[in-house]
């Protein structure tokens, strides 16, 4: 199906830029059958390069998108609070939304945060007695929080705006980080802080894993008790080696393939997005 993620995507530069609101309004006059859905996230729906999992979960129906989502945002610090949250408040008051889409928290855990879950020793909880139970659970507890303010922040704008969000793959730790032109411009974001706590290399795919577990634990027990919002694991989809760019991006085909997960819950969600008259592309 046509759709406004993929018709804007590569012609205009401008389309990640402070013209998000313009782009949308274009998109509700262009197509007023399809379904208006709300937008917010890290790099898992903002990569810079190829197709994320946004552009792929877009694919998937016809939308009219509004994006707020940002490489690097973390779910407490920027998402769900300052600017970022007066963004989003505003926009859901503004417009009545069909869908929110939402990836949020895998920043909160790796890159520089991790150094706080990270033991030195055994003297832990988890695999090999790695993890700090008392860091790594205060920052759970803080995730888990900030979905729940998120939840009641649409709850109080919105008539009824389902909220999708997804746990995390599992992460393969390496020396790769994000590069241009093969050069290297930030990350890696997990193999570093265990290669300096010294955790051997086969040990660290289970205990960075392990974490991110008990994040997906808590995902799904709020999809349990809140009738809006709905959990997608995508650690159901194996991926392999080849299929991440880097230590915590997976590739183009890598998204297209945690993409399909999505699939059913938004035809229950919105069914309006797939049918023939929302897909009409009149540009």
């Amino acid at each position: 199906m046509r759709n406004t993620r993929t018709r804007r995507r590569g012609f205009d530069k401008r389309y990640r830029s402070r013209l998000y609101s313009i782009r949308f309004l274009e998109d509700l006059r262009d197509f007023p059958e399809a379904p208006s859905i709300l937008s917010e996230g890290d790099s898992w729906f903002g990569y810079p390069f190829g197709k994320d999992l946004n552009d792929h979960i877009a694919e998937l129906g016809s939308f009219n998108i509004r994006h707020f989502e940002k490489a690097g945002d973390e779910l407490v610090d920027d998402m769900m609070d300052g600017r970022q949250r007066k963004l989003i408040t505003k926009a859901l008051k503004e417009d009545q939304f069909e869908l929110m889409l939402y990836s949020g928290g895998g920043n909160d855990i790796a890159a520089d945060n991790l150094t706080h879950y990270i033991l030195p020793n055994g003297s832990g909880i988890g695999p090999y007695g790695r993890v700090n139970k008392a860091s790594v659970n205060a920052r759970i507890k803080q995730l888990k929080d900030a979905y729940i303010e998120l939840i009641n922040l649409v709850e109080h704008h919105q008539t009824h705006c389902p909220i999708v969000v997804h746990g995390y793959s599992n992460i393969i730790p390496s020396d790769e980080g994000f590069k241009i032109l093969g050069f290297k411009i930030t990350g890696p974001w997990v193999k570093p802080t265990m290669d300096k706590k010294g955790v051997p290399d086969q040990q660290q795919g289970e205990i960075i894993n392990y974490i991110m577990d008990l994040f997906n634990v808590v995902l799904l027990e709020l999809d349990k008790k809140y009738a809006t919002f709905h959990y997608i694991d995508l650690r159901k989809e194996k991926l392999s080696k080849s299929d991440w760019a880097n230590e915590i991006h997976p590739t183009t085909k890598g998204f297209k393939k945690l993409s399909k997960h999505y699939e059913q819950k938004i035809k229950e969600l919105v069914p309006s997005a797939f049918l023939k008259a929302a897909s009409t592309f009149r540009g």
